[in-house]
């Protein structure tokens, strides 16, 4: 009789140790804004990302944030422009946090048929043709406006 009154406790007990374990890894709406350090305006466009998961969000174009996160989390905030920044998840629900502009912003950028390049990086040629100039070309069609403004451009027209 004994043993089956200490099993039942010792039940009572890991079960009240699971419930307990699982309210505290329970998701918790975050919000906050994102602002840049320098001037204090709200960014657009940064991602927030809780780390080790797969849940992100970006910001509005105030700012402003909101996303599922458990205290013990790391909040990463990134943009192009702005250095990372990291904020710990404790019992707080608002986290603001300010960025720092980066001082190498992108340089001048080459957009190609097939994807972009900067320019430094860029090998080979690249031609240029003038729109306007095409317009104005008494021609059917893009293609054979196209033909004879490019260097190595051949245009190939497969209907009669």
């Amino acid at each position: 009789m004994r043993i089956v009154y200490l099993l039942q406790k010792t039940i009572i007990l890991f079960l009240l140790v699971i419930i307990s374990a699982n309210a505290l890894a329970q998701s918790k709406r975050i919000t906050g804004q994102v602002v840049d350090q320098s001037s204090g305006e709200g960014l657009s466009g940064v991602s927030v990302i809780v780390s080790g998961s797969s849940t992100a969000t970006t910001t509005d174009d105030n700012g402003q944030y909101s996303i599922l996160g458990r205290t013990g989390g790391t909040l990463v905030f990134t943009h192009i422009n702005y250095t990372e920044g990291r904020l710990n998840i404790g019992a707080a629900t608002v986290y603001n946090i300010g960025l720092i502009p980066r001082g190498d912003t992108l340089s001048d950028v080459v957009v190609i048929g097939y994807g972009s390049v900067n320019r430094k990086d860029l090998t080979g040629s690249v031609g240029q043709v003038n729109v306007e100039d095409m317009a104005k070309a008494p021609v059917m069609s893009f293609q054979d406006a196209l033909a004879g403004r490019v260097a190595g451009v051949q245009v190939i027209t497969n209907d009669g």
